[in-house]
């Protein structure tokens, strides 16, 4: 399922699919999203966050668990992806 969450950040959730193979998706996501050329501003480039749910999280926790990882992503360089177990 894909989200608009606030202004020009997403959420993508994954049923059923662990970090490793989330890591992969985003990573794909962002590749693919690196090589397109736009009209309006030729290149776009991502950063992602990704989080795994743990049975004691809540929403808030695993959103606050991604968007940490988001900012590590975009304090570490941008155009990248960054986990938080």
């Amino acid at each position: 399922m894909l989200a608009r969450w606030e202004g020009a950040e997403f959420v993508v959730l994954l049923k059923g699919v662990g970090m490793e193979k989330s890591v992969k998706i985003a990573e794909y996501l962002r590749s693919i999203i690196e090589v397109e050329h736009f009209d309006e501003v030729n290149i776009i480039t991502c950063s992602f966050g990704v989080s795994e749910y743990q049975t004691s999280d809540t929403l808030s926790t695993l959103t606050k668990k991604a968007d940490e990882a988001l900012y590590e992503a975009k304090e570490s360089g941008r155009n990248k992806v960054c986990h938080i177990l």
